[in-house]
């Protein structure tokens, strides 16, 4: 029923008002597949990223999550709809199709993370002022995820570049936020298996040990000491 209903949206707004009503589908135990199908279904309708994004935007601000708890941030897995649809919505912005120059349409290509991370940006993605904070924590998470992925299946070293380069360009702006989000992209490079003490590239060492001058970051010096530990980084 839910996946033939999917096939019958024909517009955007249409798409919303879907997403709405699939709220609670949990309970069918087709999430996974159930989120997928309705952001395909998504960028069926509007080829446009920025439009597409806006709409994601639109829905999540219509999520109020009910089942999540403190203890989710603490050992957490994809359960609900909103999730796994965030999920492959990221998926689908950050896939490796192959080398750039077989890639002729800036729409058709896939974008770098900087494009993406940039296109987030611009949407309030990091802000997340409409959004319920649960939602607003959830989908900054998917995006570190999201980017990491990308570094870890980056089809050259050039693309790996540009990852270093935006975790460079978070770190020369002022907000703690931005340094943060760069330690996150740094550490999340590597599957974590909710590890604290996890090797990442040797590349990282830099801005690791900037981000570990940051007097402003002492919250994650203190939860992530291993990790600086491991990656031979020096805490003050």
């Amino acid at each position: 029923m839910p996946q033939r209903l999917l096939r019958q949206i024909e517009t955007p707004q249409e798409w919303l008002q879907t997403m709405c009503f699939l709220a609670g589908c949990e309970a069918l135990n087709i999430t996974e597949h159930l989120a997928d199908l309705a952001v395909k279904r998504l960028i069926e309708l509007e080829p446009i990223r920025k439009k597409i994004l806006g709409i994601m935007m639109e829905y999540l601000a219509t999520v109020q999550p009910t089942e999540h708890s403190a203890k989710a941030h603490e050992k957490w897995n994809r359960t609900l709809f909103y999730e796994w649809s965030t999920f492959s919505f990221l998926g689908y912005l950050l896939e490796h199709p192959g080398p750039r120059e077989e890639q002729q349409d800036k729409e058709e290509r896939t974008m770098d993370v900087q494009e993406a991370f940039e296109l987030l940006e611009s949407v309030g993605w990091y802000k997340g002022s409409n959004l319920h904070r649960e939602v607003a924590y959830s989908i900054g998470r998917e995006a570190n995820l999201a980017f990491g992925f990308w570094y870890r299946t980056a089809y050259s070293e050039d693309d790996r570049q540009v990852y270093l380069h935006l975790i460079g360009d978070l770190l020369s702006r002022s907000s703690s936020e931005d340094h943060e989000r760069a330690f996150f992209l740094i550490r999340h490079s590597e599957p974590t298996g909710r590890q604290l003490a996890l090797v990442v590239d040797a590349a990282f060492k830099p801005p690791l040990e900037r981000i570990a001058r940051d007097r402003h970051l002492e919250f994650i010096h203190k939860r992530y000491g291993d990790f600086f530990r491991v990656n031979k980084v020096h805490l003050p």
